[in-house]
């Protein structure tokens, strides 16, 4: 899991990507006029028991909720698990 960055764009980065655990990972991505659109790398295992994608989707509803308010997007929503 992670970001594929390309060498040009490495140095505008404010910060590395953050590793949340195994499956979930965050970055800013610098925009022009010194604004940053925030990035989640998620990976959900589709093979696994109900407890385990509960937890994942559980965090990453947290992740997304912790995005700051101005960060968001009108098609923004939480995730929803699928069956």
């Amino acid at each position: 899991m992670g970001f594929a960055i390309t060498t040009t764009h490495v140095h505008k980065l404010a910060s590395i990507p953050e590793g949340l655990n195994d499956r979930l990972m965050k970055m800013q991505l610098p925009l022009e006029q010194k604004t940053n659109t925030p990035l989640i790398s998620a990976y959900a295992l589709t093979m696994t028991t109900h407890e385990i994608k509960d937890r994942f989707y559980e965090e990453l509803d947290s992740l997304i909720a912790s995005v700051p308010r101005e960060a968001n997007h009108p098609r923004r929503r939480q995730c929803t698990r699928r069956h």
